[in-house]
């Protein structure tokens, strides 16, 4: 049949949607991967850099050391402090300063001057002849080190006696805080020298330099006839330049683009007691490759998600197009929009429970910190899709009124616990102070749906850790009013993000709203979280406040009311009490008990497997409704998972035929089911639920809430805890 206009329209609008969905997902994913992959190959570029760069540190100091040890010398103090008034002779001087030549190694001159520059004992004519030739040059050089009070490492000079390369370095010598004099000397800069040509790295395209920050020149380069001189090197010269546009950063990378379109990723280490830098120049081409190979799989990647999404799309529509043929127009609306979700769910969440099932079953195998930080990268993107996922169907749902609140007896300050975990873990390496704090007043027993509740606070908790970067969230319950069958409970969210402006306070609880892009941009989400608390808390018969101020933080207030049923004080566990009942509740294994998986789907019967691997069952699977039955027929089972939507016969006929097998007299009727389904629509649950099927879970299926349906449905006598 034709399309009408209304539903082309709609066609048209969805395949768009998830084109735009699919397509920004992938351009967030390029500039994570891009990002990632950078900062991977520059870390350890920049590791080595720092290694380097403290060792020529090193050098400097251990060669300032020995002057200032030599400084220290009483003698020498005597001689410069009489200005030659014989209490301490020059040969006596003369004789110490051999002495302590003799004694250093690799040095070609030592030598004591007064304040005004004039050399007064030496142990090379030659070596500082050539500062006393130009007594106007010495003096500026001696200035530098009046201006730093420390040792002075003025460069690198050749030595007129032995043509090596020398360091000129001058140290002060004191009298009541006053510069009296100086040690001048020359160690030779060979080992300097050997050092920076051992930086070469065989596997990368790199060079080195020393280079002095004030007056743009090399120090010292790994090519062996340079050893001072100007620098031509234009990647050299724009890391001088960006050194003095800021003095106060010691290290700095960056990439570079030379004239020549050769590409370089570059590190200055500022020495900032020497002026001087070591500069890292470094070959981008490998980097460059890798990041090219890495986007064309994106882009592949991308245009397959768009088709595939856009073809589910399609051929779902015109399953509900076809479904609407000879009924009434708003019962045929109402049906497809149902039909439309039940069918998005269950095509999307079908190969999700592939990625994030088979990453649960990936991490219990032995991965090496980068395979496991990749497996848990995949987890969390397809997680967020999920509840992407989640969020849309809620929507959905509460918007036409098929959300049924589902009241229940149930302990606040457990439900807080479980929402306090699920935050941790969401605010990963943020370092942000998290807080709960619990009036004790509160009863120990309240009736309410906790599990939308707990909704609510999740949604809440989680768009403060998105929008707060640094400072804190906490989350407080406290009661606002009681009688002796009902109290007012209020849950306030407080952080320290970026706030919202007043003027659009009105708008925040709107579907698809998220304000000021500029700061969202990178940040999670779809626009539809705090329109689902609105609406939630409002069928709760509760009310939702905020209150904001840019760069100060948000406050969210939540008041609803739930009924009493133990009015004595609530029972707080300790943290080490949670920690202690979590850890063994999940230590314990079923191997005594024989598990049937029943799915038409090879990779979900593949991940289910695994996942039920460390409970360590008995584990048998069936590709259909029939294979199942008959199956049950030869064998007793005390534990099946059923799909739902399966070709032939569903998972709902299924149990039902199942349940009336008369074999084993009977023991089907009373067997533990659990709804194992991409269908995540109330209906189904309910259609579960008709057969007497109470544990429902909806893919993609986890470890986690694999244990806790068992722990809640099956009897606790078949549970077995490893310590036992």
């Amino acid at each position: 049949m034709k399309l009408k206009k209304f539903e082309k329209i709609t066609f048209i609008v969805l395949t768009v949607v998830f084109a735009l969905f699919i397509g920004t997902m992938f351009i967030l994913t390029d500039h994570f991967i891009t990002d990632n992959f950078r900062k991977s190959a520059v870390n350890d570029i920049v590791n080595e850099s720092m290694a380097k760069t403290e060792a020529v540190k090193e050098y400097f100091e251990h060669q300032a050391d020995i002057m200032k040890g030599i400084s220290y010398s009483p003698l020498i103090y005597r001689y410069l402090k009489t200005d030659l008034d014989n209490e301490v002779t020059r040969e006596e001087v003369n004789e110490y300063i051999n002495k302590v030549y003799k004694n250093l190694n690799n040095w070609e001159s030592l030598y004591i001057a007064l304040q005004s520059t004039e050399i007064l004992v030496h142990t090379n004519e030659d070596a500082v002849g050539m500062i006393t030739r130009d007594a106007d040059g010495a003096r500026a050089l001696v200035n530098e080190m009046y201006k730093r009070h420390d040792v002075y490492v003025y460069g690198t000079m050749i030595s007129p006696a032995t043509g090596k390369g020398l360091l000129s370095m001058y140290c002060p010598v004191y009298q009541n805080n006053a510069i009296i004099g100086y040690i001048g000397g020359g160690p030779y800069a060979d080992d300097l020298r050997e050092f920076l040509g051992s930086l070469h790295n065989e596997s990368a395209e790199n060079r080195y330099c020393i280079v002095d920050a004030d007056d743009a020149t090399y120090l010292l380069t790994e090519d062996d006839d340079m050893v001072r001189g100007e620098i031509e090197d234009e990647v050299v010269l724009d890391a001088i330049g960006r050194i003095n546009q800021d003095r106060s950063i010691d290290m700095y990378d960056y990439d570079y683009t030379d004239s020549e379109g050769h590409q370089y990723v570059v590190i200055y280490n500022y020495l900032r007691e020497y002026h001087w830098a070591l500069v890292s120049v470094y070959e981008k081409g490998d980097i460059a490759a890798g990041l090219r190979g890495a986007r064309i799989i994106i882009a592949v990647l991308g245009l397959a998600a768009v088709i595939i999404f856009v073809v589910i799309i399609y051929i779902s529509y015109k399953r509900i197009v076809k479904a609407q043929e000879g009924e009434d127009l708003a019962i045929k609306e109402a049906r497809a929009k149902t039909s439309f979700l039940a069918n998005m769910s269950h095509e999307i969440r079908t190969p999700m429970n592939a990625v994030i099932g088979m990453t649960d079953v990936l991490s219990s195998t032995a991965l090496n910190e980068k395979q496991s930080k990749y497996v848990k990268c995949i987890k969390d993107s397809g997680t967020t899709l999920v509840s992407l996922i989640n969020d849309i169907l809620d929507y959905s749902k509460i918007d036409s009124g098929n959300i049924v609140l589902v009241p229940r007896n149930y302990n606040l300050a457990d439900m807080l616990n479980s929402v306090k975990t699920t935050i941790e873990s969401k605010m990963g390496d943020k370092k942000l102070e998290f807080k709960v704090v619990i009036d004790k007043n509160i009863p120990n027993v309240l009736n309410g749906d906790d599990i939308r509740i707990r909704q609510i606070l999740i949604n809440l908790l989680s768009n403060s850790v998105k929008f707060t970067d640094k400072g804190k969230i906490h989350l407080y319950t406290v009661i606002n009013d009681r009688t002796d069958e009902e109290i007012e409970l209020v849950f306030q969210v407080k952080d320290t993000g970026i706030g919202i402006a007043r003027e659009n306070l009105n708008k925040i609880f709107d579907k698809f709203k998220i304000f000021d892009v500029t700061k969202s941009y990178g940040k999670e989400g779809n626009g539809l979280g705090l329109a689902i608390c609105k609406q939630l808390v409002t069928l709760m018969g509760g009310e939702i406040l905020v209150d904001s101020e840019v760069g100060k933080g948000t406050t969210f207030t939540v008041k609803l009311k739930q009924k009493i049923i133990d009015g004595s004080p609530i029972k707080i566990p300790t943290k080490e009490e949670y920690s202690e009942a979590e850890k063994k509740e999940e230590t314990f294994i079923i191997p005594d008990v024989d598990v049937l998986i029943v799915d038409d789907n090879k990779t979900n019967l593949l991940v289910a497997r695994g996942l039920f691997k460390p409970l360590k069952a008995k584990v048998d699977t069936a590709l259909s409704g029939a294979e199942g039955i008959e199956m049950c027929k030869h064998k007793k089972y005390d534990l099946i998972l059923m799909d739902h939507m399966m070709p032939e016969m569903d998972g709902i006929e299924a149990i039902r035929r199942i349940r009336e097998i008369e074999e084993f007299d009977g023991y089907y009727k009373n067997v533990v089911f659990l709804a194992f389904t991409a269908n995540a629509m109330s209906e189904a649950q309910e259609l579960f639920k008709s057969v007497g099927v109470e544990g429902f879970l909806a893919k993609p299926l986890d470890v986690k809430r694999l244990r806790e349906a068992i722990r809640t449905y099956m009897p606790r006598n078949r549970l077995k805890y490893e310590e036992e």
